[in-house]
């Protein structure tokens, strides 16, 4: 039974994980920290607060970033700055802290 358990739950922290990953690249994001992005602006980030994606903190288009504490954050996908503005301070904190460059 136990077995059973924590294959149940193994199981379900893979699909939650891959449907993450999936989520993102079926809007048709592909991550390249290292491609040029001529039309993109600077983040303070190096990696998606939501996913831990790397992105290029150089240049990520404006419609995937967000202003917060007064830093331009960037994110891997269209859907990643809606989850954004769905989160509290205290989450959007613990979240950035993650994937900030240093």
């Amino acid at each position: 039974m136990f077995l059973r358990m924590t294959q149940l739950g193994f199981c379900t922290v893979l699909l939650v994980g891959l449907s993450v990953s999936v989520g993102c690249r079926s809007q048709g994001h592909q991550a390249s920290p290292g491609a040029e992005n001529t039309t993109g602006v600077p983040v303070a980030n190096g990696a998606c607060p939501i996913t831990g994606t790397p992105i290029d903190s150089a240049a990520v288009p404006p419609e995937l970033t967000r202003m917060y504490q007064g830093q331009r954050i960037g994110f891997c996908c269209k859907g990643c700055p809606e989850k954004w503005d769905r989160m509290d301070d205290q989450a959007r904190a613990r979240k950035l802290a993650q994937v900030m460059k240093h």
